[in-house]
């Protein structure tokens, strides 16, 4: 790590309102982010580049991923793209990435190298690990419909990474990708999947004598609205304490109005509406049932206004992630959102 170039890059980008600490969670289990905004997984997916985000944004959170258990490639490159409209200003990204990755081993020593980089930091920006199975494990499930087979594969990838997850640290269950196929239709027995998941992840904690990991699940903005009801009651009762909503959107009527015609998942200022739509009905469920569960809100945040709006829908809506975001307006969007929300706060 350079820490000249660490230096300058602060210099440019890092908020002076990074510290504005907040709890997420539920009564029982809670983490606490540096500030009220993170990056999602897919931005670095193994780890590298993570001493910059989490030391030079100073981000609220970092979320590594979505790895699986085995190294698979992924879909067929390319598989990314970005388009702005020129007319409009409208800006999307597109991806078809498939879990592209090496595998839960190489997320786990690049987490551990960045736990060793910043030895006794003031102040520890947590980490999220966020794991999906393996493309052929779905394709099994799909025939057999064996779930504790499906389980016990994930098991294999949170065994490894487990143990290199630091109190405060979180692990994040990704069932929500469009881009393996038959990996959202787990949301179709998800009380089954989180019971039994849960299950084992408590027996492997005290195993390795550390404590139960903070979970988080990831919901899709394309579940009918019943379905979404459903996913959140099912977690809060499973003893899930945070929900990220939402991921990428492969919904054919937004597609078509922004004539987005590559096979994937979509980001940026198309998903906004439908992000915001969803949250409220995620936020709606939440109300009507009392349910102890906080919410870190994605999709579709492109502007300082967007993240304010997005943390004003609830008072469970602790935190929002930023990843097209980015792409569009450069990392100086963070520090801008910060000094948004610091200015908000102190009015």
């Amino acid at each position: 790590l350079n820490h000249r170039k660490l230096a300058e890059f602060a210099d440019l980008y890092a908020s002076p309102h990074a510290d504005m600490p907040v709890r997420i969670g539920n009564k029982e289990h809670g983490m606490v982010w540096r500030n009220p905004v993170g990056i999602p997984a897919g931005f670095t997916k193994d780890g590298r580049g993570a001493e910059t985000l989490i030391r030079g944004l100073k981000i609220g959170c970092l979320e590594l991923g979505t790895a699986p258990f085995y190294y698979q490639p992924g879909n067929p490159e390319p598989r990314f793209f970005m388009n702005q409209d020129a007319t409009t200003g409208v800006f999307s990204t597109t991806n078809r990435f498939g879990f592209n990755s090496e595998g839960i081993v190489p997320l786990a020593y690049h987490l551990w190298d960045i736990r060793h980089e910043r030895g006794g930091d003031a102040v520890r920006t947590p980490i999220i690990a966020s794991i999906g199975p393996n493309k052929i494990a779905v394709e099994r499930y799909e025939e057999d419909r064996d779930l504790h087979a499906l389980v016990a594969h994930l098991m294999k990838a949170f065994s490894v990474i487990l143990p290199v997850l630091q109190p405060g640290d979180a692990l994040q269950i990704n069932i929500s990708s469009p881009n393996t196929p038959g990996l959202r239709n787990l949301f179709e027995r998800l009380l089954d999947f989180l019971m039994t998941l849960k299950k084992r992840i408590v027996a492997l904690a005290e195993l390795c004598g550390l404590p139960m990991p903070f979970l988080i699940l990831k919901l899709s903005p394309d579940m009918a609205d019943d379905q979404i009801r459903t996913a959140v009651s099912v977690a809060a009762i499973s003893g899930i304490p945070a929900l990220e909503a939402f991921n990428t959107t492969v919904d054919a009527d937004i597609k078509a109005r922004y004539g987005i015609t590559e096979t994937g998942g979509v980001g940026g200022d198309p998903l906004r509406e439908l992000a915001e739509r969803k949250l409220d009905v995620v936020m709606d469920e939440i109300e009507k049932g009392g349910l102890d569960i906080d919410v870190i809100a994605v999709g579709g945040i492109t502007e300082p206004e967007h993240a304010l709006a997005r943390l004003a829908m609830h008072p469970r809506v602790k935190a929002v992630q930023i990843n097209s975001g980015i792409y569009k307006k450069g990392f100086s969007l963070i520090r801008d959102i910060l000094a948004a929300i610091h200015a908000h706060q102190s009015s």
